[in-house]
């Protein structure tokens, strides 16, 4: 619709515009879905309700993540070569208590080992490491850095959480234990899938399903041959 009207700005008011068109000039080709399914929809409200509060403390972890990593590039730059994949829990667990290379350094080798997942081995290297930094960091950076670290394991652990007390409810479920059955789908994906398809009879057809999902494969060809 957008397209068609040549708009180019996009907002929440041009598009919520776009939306109202689109569903006035071209009823026939909106599905609102089963309209018997009021029973799985009330069935499974509460769930999604459950889905979405795990998703949005998974996009704060992220946020907390990416400000992590900026502070690490900033005044920790020495460790950034275990943050390829991400950064690690023991990582975390080490800045919460020792947030620089000179407070890392202080706390020493045997300190350093002790904190869960690190060890002898790698706390040598993360000390040869701060050894070679030249990094001043005030102690408010280091309160930030020590904050967000601590924020990130903190958000972590209720996901963990959240995400086992949702297995407790669904796990026994005889669909749930359908979608398990299907190599490649776990049981925490298996709940997700249940509690956003509620019903497979809403949906006419496996085409239908993916457009719902948005994951529906799109053809484009062009007459142009270079």
């Amino acid at each position: 619709m957008s397209d068609a009207t040549l708009r180019r700005t996009i907002t929440d008011a041009v598009s919520a515009e776009n939306i109202a068109c689109y569903l006035i000039h071209f009823p026939a080709k909106v599905d609102y879905g089963d309209q018997r399914l009021t029973m799985h929809e009330s069935e499974f409200k509460e769930g999604r309700q459950h889905v979405n509060y795990i998703n949005m403390s998974n996009k704060q972890k992220v946020q907390l993540g990416n400000q992590m990593e900026k502070l690490i590039y900033q005044y920790f730059s020495e460790v950034l070569v275990y943050c390829r994949h991400g950064i690690p829990g023991w990582l975390l667990r080490l800045l919460v208590k020792y947030p620089c290379a000179s407070a890392v350094i202080r706390a020493g080798e045997k300190k350093v080992a002790a904190v869960f997942g690190i060890g002898p081995k790698k706390a040598k290297s993360i000390l040869a490491k701060a050894s070679g930094s030249s990094q001043m960091v005030s102690f408010q950076v280091q309160h930030i850095i020590s904050v967000t670290a601590r924020e990130i394991l903190h958000k972590q652990e209720l996901i963990d959480e959240e995400r086992l007390y949702l297995q407790g409810l669904y796990q026994s479920h005889k669909w749930v234990k359908l979608l398990c059955s299907i190599i490649g789908i776990g049981l925490n994906s298996a709940i997700a899938l249940l509690l956003e398809i509620e019903d497979i009879h809403r949906f006419a057809n496996a085409k239908k399903m993916a457009s719902y999902f948005g994951v529906h494969p799109t053809y484009k060809q062009s007459e142009t041959k270079w």
